[in-house]
């Protein structure tokens, strides 16, 4: 049984780096995205759109069952 596809938002972001600027953490949603966007697409202009919790953990080298407890225990 596969995993439901879950996004994480700019606000997750705030949560999980306990920020209080909506604006740093909206540039590091479009940096990883940025990143993970392949060079066929890159070169046409374009970026993902979305992020998901998979993508972020692999990316932050993070444990994405800690990160769905932490979240769902400070309410997202």
């Amino acid at each position: 049984m596969s995993l439901p596809v879950l996004f994480i938002t700019v606000k997750d972001l705030m949560i999980l780096h306990s920020s209080n600027s909506y604006e740093a953490m909206r540039r590091l949603h479009h940096t990883i995205r940025e990143c993970l966007t392949s060079e066929r697409n890159r070169v046409k202009g374009r970026i993902k759109t979305y992020l998901t919790i998979k993508e972020y953990c692999d990316f932050q080298d993070l444990n994405m069952e800690e990160v769905l407890s932490f979240l769902k225990r400070h309410g997202t």
